[in-house]
């Protein structure tokens, strides 16, 4: 009895844990994102201004190593919840810059100008993910926060891309993916997934969208990934 009501406690504690991570990783992803979006743009700010975005991506990095942890405790203490992190470091991310933007000088003029649709109810994530992409030169781009138009959307601007979180109050990235199928005569969901749910990652795919992006995520991750995706297409 005792040992069924400690098996319980433990089951629960790994949920809290889990689920305080993910609260974490939401916000972290707006905060790396702006961050790495004042670095690139570093010309325009102060030497003390440069500094202080610094401290600040060191710190986010910090606090995402401090999530990962919490992660790798979970996974010793049951052998029921399993997650993959994957830590975007942003001194990496700086070091891989000139790479990046070599790849996306690739981008043809239809790329830039193919209709996407943004999909998160966290309005800092769809801030952060619709200047990424105007500051990449994408031209067409509409987003929403309520799950249920996203295929109301889709049917009167039949996007070429559709980047979608995965939870959201109501209806699901995976209930959309599925609505989506259902207007989709070629059965083609043009959606890549963006969520802080790296275990997601394998049935996300596995029903049908074209890539998974996690967050916290390198902005120039997902211009490539949005690039990869538009490539395959044509």
């Amino acid at each position: 009895m005792q040992k069924n009501i400690r098996k319980k406690s433990v089951t629960k504690t790994v949920i809290d844990l889990q689920n305080i991570s993910y609260e974490l990783r939401t916000p972290l992803n707006a905060i790396l994102g702006f961050a790495q979006l004042l670095e690139k743009d570093s010309s325009i700010l102060t030497r003390t201004q440069s500094e202080n975005v610094n401290q600040i991506l060191k710190a986010s990095c910090s606090m995402l190593e401090l999530v990962n942890k919490i992660f790798d405790l979970t996974e010793k203490n049951s052998l029921s919840f399993h997650s993959e992190i994957e830590l975007s470091h942003p001194q990496k991310l700086t070091a891989t810059t000139a790479a990046h933007k070599s790849v996306l000088v690739s981008n043809t003029e239809d790329i830039f100008n193919a209709k996407i649709l943004i999909v998160d109810d966290q309005e800092a994530n769809v801030l952060l993910l619709e200047k990424i992409l105007h500051e990449a030169g994408y031209t067409a781009i509409t987003s929403t926060m309520n799950p249920y138009t996203v295929n109301v959307l889709h049917h009167e601007n039949n996007y070429d891309l559709i980047l979608l979180d995965l939870q959201m109050p109501g209806l699901d990235g995976f209930q959309i993916m599925e609505n989506l199928k259902k207007t989709e005569s070629d059965g083609y969901l043009p959606v890549i997934v963006v969520s802080a749910h790296e275990k997601y990652r394998v049935r996300a795919l596995e029903e049908g969208a074209k890539d998974f992006i996690s967050k916290p995520f390198d902005l120039y991750e997902v211009l490539l990934t949005n690039q990869t995706v538009f490539s395959a297409a044509i």
